[in-house]
């Protein structure tokens, strides 16, 4: 695996280790996703007799039926990818204090649109 040798290298630093660690956590849902449309689309991968990974999963909510697995998948990859964003403008962002544009839009070539923007 690419990951593993370099696991200390990567995780270990404090700086953007957040971003690090969402990325991961993104990253493995996206491969149970493929798991599951590998499991869809090709039955002889995962043997004939089993489900798909996300038909496993189901929240059941009484008397008015269940949650399924897939939008559970949906909103934790949503959930997952905002995560990412968050994490990204938390740990690469420029403070504004350190900001120097000359330009004066947003929509020019060379502006850095900060958090608070």
């Amino acid at each position: 695996s690419v990951v593993a040798p370099h696991a200390p290298r990567l995780f270990a630093p404090r700086f953007g280790r957040g971003h690090r660690l969402a990325g991961a956590a993104h990253l493995l849902l996206l491969l149970v996703g493929v798991a599951d449309l590998l499991a869809r689309t090709s039955p002889v991968s995962f043997g004939h007799g089993s489900k798909p990974p996300l038909e496993l999963v189901a929240l059941p909510l009484g008397r008015h039926g269940e949650v399924s697995g897939a939008f559970l998948y949906d909103v934790l990859l949503g959930v997952s990818g905002c995560a990412l964003t968050a994490t990204a403008a938390l740990d690469f962002g420029i403070p504004k204090a350190r900001l120097r544009n000359r330009a004066s839009g947003a929509l020019d070539d060379d502006q850095t649109v900060t958090k608070e923007e």
